[in-house]
């Protein structure tokens, strides 16, 4: 067989095997039930790797990665392609590098089941006007206008690198969206205003103003949602005629932050002066809170401007840890530590600075198990004409407090933080 031939062979193999792994990824996503109607017809005819690039990371449930590239093994690409999973795109660096140690150098095209479920959240109509915001790959807007008759498509992408990319992937295959560069908190004002607003980045805490403003009455924004705390779920906002807007939210949502998000330094490592450290002890185990979507939901937007962060570089015990709370601004901060024995119940907290920040997510917690530890879709969001916004629980009328306002919730007797005794200030790095 000549040299061209057997290209030729394994170019339609190539494409038989897409095909196939293909219609085996719609038949998992119709089985879920997230491929209602023609959003069937459109997974299938607009397929995931003419967008993705030839090398990327594919991120797994338990929070690793798994690297594919498609000069080495275009099978194995091509099953990394239609797995149900997110695919990390590197911007730059070394792309056999595990992207968690490259965190400011990468992006994320959704897994198709979050993709698929946010499409269908948009509710579109034949002739809908579309303004996709950080899709990267330009794979969602491409859905998108396949699934339209009529109606029109802009595409709006942080990164020209990537908002090029797309463009090319997009005409290549006859998809008619506009691709343009700018931020997606702007949206896009010369194209406005629209009947649909999806966003393929989350927010977090607050809906950019300009969303609201470029959204047509009756119509709806789309979009994925964070805490200081971690991911959020999609929040599904209508817009009135008077100008307010009020939706919910469902559990799925982005990993990725708005414009690709701010990766915050290391915190804790020079703690503030000025004030004593405290210690104390607790028995609420804070590391079963953060396996929980829902309290990091609630405690993340009960406390908007704390963090939290993990320290494994902290001597604590062979499998122990450390747990950072950091204000923002820097001049408060607590450290949780734990032994790493399975029956431990009681935990050293070190508080510093003004605020005591682990009272305060004690507190935040026990707001949150008061109300029977809601589920994240038990949350709806309001906007005034004005431009407050306003989160709540169950409906609007059961505002969910700020820091400043939320009552001191009873908490129970064992999960109380009880100060033990001032302490000079403590090296960052120093065990409890």
């Amino acid at each position: 067989m000549s040299e061209e031939k057997g290209g030729h062979t394994m170019a339609r193999q190539a494409v038989t095997r897409s095909h196939a792994l293909r219609r085996t990824l719609v038949e998992e996503l119709e089985a879920v039930g997230v491929l209602p109607g023609r959003w069937r017809q459109v997974f299938t005819a607009v397929p995931r790797h003419w967008f993705l690039p030839d090398t990327f990371w594919s991120q797994d449930g338990d929070d690793s990665y798994t690297a594919f590239d498609r000069s080495k093994d275009e099978n194995r690409w091509l099953e990394g392609v239609y797995r149900d999973s997110a695919a990390v795109i590197l911007l730059d660096g070394d792309p056999q590098t595990d992207p968690r140690d490259q965190i400011e150098a990468k992006l994320c095209c959704e897994r198709p089941q979050v993709v698929a479920r946010t499409l269908v959240d948009l509710e579109l109509e034949p002739d809908n006007k579309v303004l996709t915001l950080g899709a990267a790959t330009g794979w969602p807007a491409g859905l998108i206008r396949a699934h339209l008759r009529g109606g029109e498509v802009t595409n709006v992408e942080v990164h020209p690198g990537l908002a090029a990319r797309a463009a090319q992937s997009l005409a290549r295959f006859q998809l008619d969206v506009r691709v343009r560069v700018g931020h997606v908190a702007d949206g896009w004002a010369p194209d406005a205003p629209f009947d649909r607003i999806v966003s393929a980045s989350a927010i977090q805490g607050r809906v950019p103003r300009a969303w609201i403003d470029q959204v047509d009455p009756g119509g709806l924004i789309v979009t994925p949602w964070s805490t200081a705390w971690g991911p959020g779920g999609t929040l599904k906002l209508r817009k009135d005629s008077t100008g307010s807007a009020e939706g919910r939210f469902a559990s799925d949502g982005a990993c990725m932050a708005c414009d690709g998000g701010e990766v915050p330094p290391a915190p804790g490592l020079v703690p503030p002066t000025g004030h004593p450290a405290q210690q104390a002890v607790t028995s609420l185990n804070l590391w079963d809170v953060l396996g929980s979507p829902d309290a990091r939901f609630a405690i993340g937007s009960l406390l908007p401007d704390t963090r939290c962060f993990g320290d494994v570089s902290a001597s604590v015990g062979r499998a122990g840890g450390r747990l950072w709370l950091v204000a923002s601004g820097g001049d408060s901060w607590a450290a949780v530590d734990r032994t790493g024995d399975p029956e431990q119940k009681h935990f050293p907290v070190r508080q510093f600075g003004p605020r005591r920040i682990f009272e305060e997510v004690s507190r935040a917690h026990a707001w949150y198990v008061n109300r029977g530890s809601p589920a994240i879709d038990r949350y709806g969001l309001s906007v005034s004409p004005e431009g407050r916004q306003q989160l709540w629980l169950d409906s609007a009328t059961q505002e969910v407090p700020s820091r400043n306002q939320f009552p001191p919730d009873q908490v129970s007797a064992d999960r109380r933080v009880r100060p033990r005794k001032k302490l000079e200030r403590p090296s960052a790095t120093a065990g409890p």
